[in-house]
């Protein structure tokens, strides 16, 4: 007998709702500031294109968003077209951090994770080109929080579907008060891309076994508390998912184990 999951969000597939406004464009061209160097911002078939002046990244379309610091973001859109030049999806969080830039490249999708340092950040969309006019199309434009119910130490972030540890050595991606002391539990998760290190259950001086390697992994634990943790160890590089936590041997009273 099993009992009902008690880890949340174990395959990292969650995502929150939507923070761009109008990033599909099929309200045309609302909720989007333009640059001080944008001659032509115009949408068609609900596709966005941006036109200006070269050399100046005010070519630019942009909108604030409202996030948390410390949480995980996904973004992603689509490069329709671009016809002259170089493109550029840029975050400023701080600092100018680039999402994607290509040049002469069309119908590109991307997808970028970040975490938030700043309680609001702005999401540019530009367009720059040497010589001449400036040019590029875009569409699909979104922001959403992934990696809920986690939280995240050193060297962990949240990817495609999974956590990414780099160099994670002695740290921890964590949920709170999911476990009940004293009783046990059925740990599974999958490591995937694994290069370096080992990973292991550890919360409340509780230790599950090591392990190195790709490949789905089970422990039987005796909870010492009520968090739940694993732990990178020895600069651990590769990502984990699945994670599954389950009450086992209900009805039982165990004694000298």
């Amino acid at each position: 007998e099993e009992g009902v999951q008690e880890v949340s969000n174990g395959s990292f597939s969650q995502e929150g709702s939507e923070l761009i406004t109008n990033g599909d464009f099929a309200n045309g061209t609302n909720n989007w500031v333009q640059g001080s160097t944008v001659s032509d911002f115009s949408v068609t078939n609900e596709i966005a294109t941006i036109q200006g002046t070269a050399s100046s990244f005010n070519t630019r379309i942009s909108q604030s968003i409202s996030v948390t610091i410390g949480k995980t973001y996904k973004i992603t859109g689509q490069i329709k077209s671009n016809d002259t030049g170089d493109y550029w999806v840029r975050l400023l969080d701080g600092s100018y951090i680039d999402v994607t830039n290509n040049n002469n490249t069309e119908f590109q999708t991307f997808t970028y994770y970040h975490t938030a340092t700043s309680s609001s950040i702005f999401l540019y969309l530009a367009s720059f080109y040497s010589n001449g006019s400036a040019d590029f199309s875009i569409d699909n434009v979104s922001v959403k929080e992934v990696g809920q119910d986690w939280n995240l130490g050193t060297g962990w972030s949240i990817g495609e579907d999974k956590a990414i540890a780099t160099n994670a050595n002695s740290t921890f991606i964590t949920q709170l008060s999911i476990l009940t002391s004293g009783k046990t539990y059925k740990i599974t998760y999958t490591i995937q891309d694994y290069t370096s290190g080992g990973i292991r259950f550890r919360a409340s001086l509780v230790n599950g076994s090591t392990n190195s390697g790709n490949g789905t992994y089970t422990d039987y634990i005796v909870a010492g508390g009520t968090v739940f943790s694993l732990q990178g160890l020895s600069n651990f590089n590769g990502s984990i998912t699945n994670i599954s936590v389950k009450e086992v041997g209900q009805n039982w009273s165990l004694n000298g184990v």
